[in-house]
């Protein structure tokens, strides 16, 4: 029945094609994060034209590309049915390879409204120093992060400041004796209903989750922060002005949520 009928033949190949990279983004949330760029690329080259729902969520992405590719695939099915074709799949893989560039195309003519900074802002990358241990430090706490339900995880019965050491352990993508240079380091562990309030009210401020409580030789602070709007973490190293300010300005937050004017972070 498929092999007759170019229509279901052209929409399985569309499908399939959406679907092998809604495979690769369930595979990145088991910690590939080599996968994410791909991913990334995908949301916002080829499904870009459908603006920030997919920007900014790549759950809506799935959904609404198997839409999007639903409709390509039907309509491109229609046409090859009209010219009676003896080839079989390979019409099918042409209109798919037609259709993203089509719809890559739709994508740059709305970024073209937006200019390169427009793409730079539905777009995120992470901030990074370039340190090896730091990069391993923010992969295993975004690994964390996706177990947790998309907020940075919570010791029940701990204070709201622990030090890394006490946390590490948990940490399952560090290898044992892994260590972070510089410090001593804590970490943020608030509960995940205040991380989701935060993320409600959050523009594009990244909030630190866990940081250096003493400078180095060259008076700056190891931060590592996560963006709440897009889920990406950022390793900075700031100063010591700018890391309160990042500090009061999370406290000032949880002090809204809370309802206590009170209450402060241990630096």
């Amino acid at each position: 029945m498929i092999a007759k009928s170019p229509i279901l033949r052209a929409w399985l190949v569309h499908i399939g094609f959406h679907t092998g990279w809604v495979l690769l983004y369930l595979i990145s949330l088991l910690g590939f994060f080599l996968l994410i760029p791909l991913i990334g690329t995908y949301n916002a080259f080829v499904l870009g034209f459908l603006g920030m729902p997919v920007l900014a969520s790549t759950t809506s992405a799935a959904l609404l590309g198997y839409i999007v590719f639903s409709v390509t695939g039907l309509l491109s099915g229609w046409l090859i049915s009209r010219f009676r074709l003896k080839s079989v799949w390979l019409p099918e893989f042409l209109s798919l390879a037609i259709s993203c560039v089509l719809l890559v195309g739709a994508t740059f003519a709305r970024y073209s409204f937006f200019g390169v900074a427009g793409i730079e802002t539905i777009l995120p990358l992470p901030i990074t120093t370039g340190r090896a241990d730091a990069d391993e430090m923010g992969m295993a706490l975004k690994a964390a992060y996706h177990s947790a339900g998309e907020v940075p995880p919570h010791f029940d019965t701990k204070p709201s400041v622990l030090p890394l050491e006490e946390v590490q352990p948990s940490l399952p993508l560090l290898e044992k004796g892994f260590r972070l240079a510089g410090g001593p380091y804590v970490f943020c562990n608030l509960p995940p209903v205040v991380w989701k309030e935060l993320r409600k009210a959050a523009d594009s401020a990244k909030y630190p989750v866990l940081w250096s409580t003493k400078s180095d030789t060259a008076g700056t602070h190891m931060v590592i922060s996560v963006d709440l709007k897009t889920d990406i973490f950022h390793d900075k190293l700031i100063g010591r002005e700018e890391i309160e300010q990042r500090l009061s300005r999370l406290e000032t937050a949880i002090q809204g949520f809370v309802g206590d004017t009170n209450f402060k972070l241990p630096k």
